[in-house]
């Protein structure tokens, strides 16, 4: 749902600040055009580089990406404020709803209200002390009142879209909401069958690991554990929401990453743990590693290599 969600809020400022830097240009603030230019560059660079995240790579992304929306959420408000579109904090309100989503109802608030009262300050204290004055616009009725209705609209659209969100969420978490049909299946005794499975199946991949065998199958380890393939695949994609290989891979790859750890003299070159860890070939290794982490396999080392 995180990626779903960021991904579609993400198109929804793109679409909303590319009519926004179209009403500036036509309206002619050349200030506020810049500034919308620099925020859908912002957003358009997370949309292309979200789709390669995986889900805790996105929350870390999302936290940067408050603090940069904060900073063109500051330059709007300043100079809004000082042609007195009080309008502007409509935009505000949409912050703890669409944070609301990613995070807990508590630390959306939280975020919200620091970000709201960071803002107001900055901005009163530079109205106040007139050192931005000199280069900020004056607008005329005209403007401030199609400011003020796009401002609305599009305020509204947000309010809107993250409601709907909420929405989602609250049913995907409130267990009044599950279907009957899910219901039974957890009430079933072969749910708990294939909980005993996928137990059983995490057990002997961390202790045999069989995964270092680049021909270790599906059929093979459900050999090993007296059951069947389908049994064993779908006690995998209940109970953890992966694959037989990506599973296979998350094992592969927790090694691989402790090895590199460990490897701080670069007594083993990267061939060589990878291969020991069941893969076959570099090009594997490269996409499952990028995958999983989010990075690549070099990037990992340089890390590694910078926290040294």
């Amino acid at each position: 749902m995180l990626k779903k969600f960021s991904q579609n809020f993400l198109l929804t400022i793109i679409f909303t600040l590319f009519s926004v830097s179209i009403l500036y240009y036509v309206l002619d603030i050349k200030l506020l055009f810049i500034i919308s230019l620099f925020g859908l560059a912002i957003n358009l660079i997370c949309f292309a580089i979200i789709f390669r995240l995986n889900e805790n790579s996105i929350k870390l992304l999302i936290d940067l990406y408050v603090l940069v929306i904060t900073s063109y959420l500051f330059l709007h408000a300043l100079i809004l404020l000082y042609n007195d579109v009080t309008d502007i904090f409509l935009w505000y309100m949409t912050i703890p709803l669409a944070l609301s989503v990613v995070f807990s109802y508590k630390k959306a608030v939280i975020l919200s209200i620091c970000i709201l009262t960071v803002t107001f300050i900055s901005v009163t204290l530079l109205n106040y002390s007139k050192i931005a004055q000199p280069i900020l616009p004056i607008f005329t009725y005209s403007q401030k009142n199609i400011i003020k209705a796009f401002t609305l609209i599009g305020a509204f659209n947000l309010v809107l879209f993250s409601t709907y969100y909420i929405w989602i969420k609250q049913q995907m978490l409130s267990p009044n909401n599950s279907s009957k049909e899910d219901t039974n299946k957890k009430n079933t005794s072969e749910e708990q069958r294939y909980k005993n499975i996928y137990t059983e199946i995490l057990i002997y991949l961390k202790e045999k690991e069989p995964w270092k065998n680049p021909d270790f199958n599906i059929s093979e380890l459900a050999t090993l554990l007296n059951t069947n393939p389908s049994y064993v695949s779908r006690a995998i994609n209940m109970e953890s929401d992966y694959n037989f290989n990506t599973l296979i891979n998350l094992f592969r790859i927790n090694y691989i990453k402790e090895e590199l750890n460990r490897n701080t003299n670069n007594k083993y070159t990267l061939m060589y743990i990878y291969s020991s860890a069941g893969f076959k070939h570099q090009s594997t290794f490269n996409k499952a590693f990028k995958q999983i982490e989010g990075i690549t396999p070099t990037q990992y080392i340089q890390l590694i290599q910078y926290n040294e």
